[in-house]
């Protein structure tokens, strides 16, 4: 007997939900290395979230959870 089916991961990260595309990162050659405010951790969180929902992954591996 042979079974068929399909499966998906995601590979995302995170980047401590602090960082987006407004932080001057210091490993990119910026000078800060936290999260502008705990609002806007808690945004970029809800936005990784929906990501992953969207994306609707079997298996999950996420980066810089912090």
């Amino acid at each position: 007997m042979l079974y068929i089916f399909e499966m998906s991961a995601m590979i995302f990260n995170i980047g401590y939900v602090g960082l987006d595309q407004e932080r001057d990162f210091f490993f990119d050659g910026g000078k800060e290395s936290r999260s502008f405010s705990k609002p806007k951790t808690l945004t970029n969180l809800e936005g990784a979230i929906k990501a992953i929902k969207a994306v609707n992954p079997n298996i999950i591996m996420l980066q810089e959870v912090d």
